[in-house]
């Protein structure tokens, strides 16, 4: 979970110029909609449902389930919110890996 690694954007920043999303952060939902399946579409969504990711990186907390991602990411399991929360806000990545671990059985309290 060190972050992404590519700085080729395919595709503009949808937060503009100066937005809200980094053209770094953008180069790496890019880079995570194509590496990995479950996370395939990211990218689009980001660039449809902008404001509804704005929302949610300006929360004081992104990685509550009422935080009400965009769909089809509000459903994601716990590691792959950590993997989304890496690239959105590594600020929360800590509390979403304390949730993991309490909820998982495998891990216990």
């Amino acid at each position: 979970m060190t972050g992404g690694t590519s700085v080729d954007m395919k595709r503009p920043n949808p937060s503009g110029e100066d937005g809200w999303l980094t053209d770094k952060t953008w180069a790496s939902v890019l880079q995570v909609s194509e590496m990995f399946p479950e996370f395939k579409g990211l990218d689009e969504s980001f660039e449809t449902n902008n404001k509804e990711w704005e929302r949610v990186y300006n929360l004081q907390k992104p990685q509550s389930k009422k935080a009400n991602w965009p769909a089809p990411f509000n459903e994601l399991p716990l590691l792959r919110q950590a993997i989304l929360l890496r690239v959105l806000r590594t600020d929360k990545v800590i509390p979403v890996i304390q949730k993991m671990i309490k909820k998982e059985k495998e891990l216990g309290p």
